[in-house]
C-alpha cells in the first residue's frame, strides 16, 4: 500500500494554474470563460480536497476537475443558436482564429462525454490506459468512445461544408 499523498493546497493554485487555464481556454475558446472555470475548478478542489486519493499527481487530478466543470459549462450553457451560423468555408482555408472557433463551436454541439473524452486525448495527450483509470472504464471503451466521438466530430464539420 503506497502512504498517501497529503494535498498542500497553497502550492497548487501557483504551481497549476496556467496548466489549468491553458487546457481551459483551449476548450472554451475564450478567456473570460476560462478564468472563471479556473477559479471555479480550484475552489471545487478546496472543497473536494478530501476526495484525493494521492495515487496521482495533483496536477492530474486538478485537470480531470477542470475537464468535468467544463463538460457541466457547456452542458448548461448554449451560448450560440446554431440556425444563425452561417460559415461554409473549408476549415482549411481559414485562419487561426476562425479554425479555433469553428472548432469550439463543433465541440459545443457534441455530447459532453465526447468533449471530455477527445479533450483529455488531443488536448491532454492522455494515454488510453490514464483516459480509461480517471473514467473509471476500460481500456477498449476508450478506444471506442474515442473513435465515436472522432467520428461524430467529423460528421459535424461536414455539415458545414
Amino acid at each position: 500500500m503506497h502512504p498517501r499523498k497529503e494535498l498542500v493546497f497553497d502550492e497548487l493554485v501557483p504551481k497549476h494554474y496556467k496548466r489549468v487555464y491553458g487546457t481551459l481556454l483551449k476548450i472554451t475558446g475564450n478567456s473570460d470563460d476560462a478564468k472563471d472555470l479556473t477559479q471555479e475548478t480550484f475552489v471545487k478542489a478546496f472543497i473536494m480536497r478530501g476526495s484525493f486519493r494521492g495515487d496521482s499527481d495533483p496536477g492530474t487530478w486538478l485537470i480531470a476537475i477542470a475537464l468535468n466543470h467544463a463538460t457541466d459549462f457547456f452542458r448548461k450553457k448554449k451560448r450560440i443558436e446554431w440556425s444563425e451560423i452561417d460559415d461554409d468555408q473549408a476549415l482549411a482555408e481559414e485562419p487561426d482564429a476562425d479554425r479555433n472557433l469553428t472548432v469550439h463551436r463543433i465541440m459545443e454541439r457534441l455530447h459532453p462525454l465526447d468533449r471530455l473524452i477527445l479533450a483529455k486525448h488531443y488536448l491532454q495527450d492522455m494515454p488510453h490506459k490514464q483516459i480509461a483509470s480517471e473514467m473509471g472504464i476500460s481500456v477498449a471503451a476508450v478506444k471506442m468512445r474515442l473513435a465515436r466521438a472522432k467520428d461524430r466530430f467529423a460528421l459535424l464539420y461536414g455539415e458545414r461544408n
